[in-house]
């Protein structure tokens, strides 16, 4: 049979896209379109979030001393070493290049993302860098994003036995620490650490906002000091390792945009490797090419 000769069915009876999918589809053009509108003011946005971080927490920002430099020392060297060193090394064996080259690019939903403390809420901006920095296709970023959401807090993981040893240390449980069991311990609230948010809703009646991350550590280490601790007396332990506990939500607070940017480049890494094993890289174009890449009406099934 000759291609000429071949009928197609009416158009009322072809099947169109779910109606689901059609649905998404709208949504994604409307949210593009707001992007693009909104955009001008992203910089007064982000200059206001971080002002109103700083505003909301400041008693929980005068509640920093010398004591904790340490702290913040460790956490910037182990943060330098995992962006620095680990993850170009991860990103040249898995896909054979650099991994500062694109970098530049995605600066905007970086800071985006440290500014409102969630890589989730930053995943429109990071949505819309991919295209710009040319690194992969905008359908595999968004695969990229879903399989990242679980494991946006592992910037955290890389404090959580740090501000544990902290408390430890600021106790009287110095010795214990020299264990391997204290170890185990610290890894294992270390691994959790990745799946609980670092700040929860807000409290009406105590006019707070919680921090599940924190209540949870410090139970589950207030268990190992009982544990620890059976001989002695564990309210005396308790007693001088509770000083310390709004120093460590303190530390939690001022170090939580630089985790933050931590996770969002973890993310990056992991969206970047899905791509190059599932061959949805873009192609670099030459220089003056016009993606137009704001366009509502690029939104399709393809971009999805």
């Amino acid at each position: 049979m000759s291609p000429a000769s071949v009928s197609l069915p009416p158009p009322s009876k072809w099947i169109g896209p779910h109606p689901v999918l059609a649905v998404t589809i709208e949504l994604q053009t409307l949210l593009e379109w707001l992007a693009a509108a909104l955009q001008p003011m992203a910089t007064v946005a982000g200059l206001s979030l971080g002002l109103g971080q700083v505003l909301l927490y400041r008693e929980d920002v005068l509640a920093l001393s010398s004591s904790a430099l340490w702290l913040w020392l460790s956490v910037l060297a182990a943060a330098a070493v995992h962006v620095g060193v680990v993850a170009p090394l991860v990103t040249h064996v898995g896909v054979g290049s650099r991994a500062w080259r694109t970098l530049p690019s995605m600066a905007p939903g970086v800071v985006f993302s440290a500014t409102v403390g969630s890589p989730v809420l930053a995943v429109p901006v990071l949505a819309a860098c991919f295209p710009g920095a040319q690194l992969v296709t905008k359908s595999m970023s968004q695969v990229g994003i879903g399989l990242s959401c679980a494991l946006q807090h592992n910037g955290h993981a890389l404090y959580v036995p740090l501000a544990l040893v902290f408390l430890g240390t600021s106790s009287a449980l110095t010795a214990e620490l020299h264990k391997p069991s204290t170890w185990l311990w610290l890894a294992l609230l270390t691994l959790l650490s990745c799946f609980v948010p670092a700040l929860g809703g807000y409290n009406s009646r105590n006019g707070t906002i919680e921090r599940p991350r924190l209540r949870l550590l410090v139970t589950l280490f207030r268990a190992w000091i009982v544990l620890a601790a059976a001989t002695s007396e564990p309210s005396t332990v308790w007693s001088s390792l509770a000083p310390s506990l709004p120093l460590l939500v303190a530390v939690d607070l001022a170090l939580q945009p630089l985790l933050t940017a931590v996770a969002t480049h973890d993310h990056l890494l992991w969206t970047r490797l899905v791509a190059e094993h599932c061959a949805e890289t873009c192609v670099p174009l030459p220089r003056g090419t016009d993606l137009q890449t704001r366009t509502p009406g690029r939104a399709s099934p393809v971009y999805l």
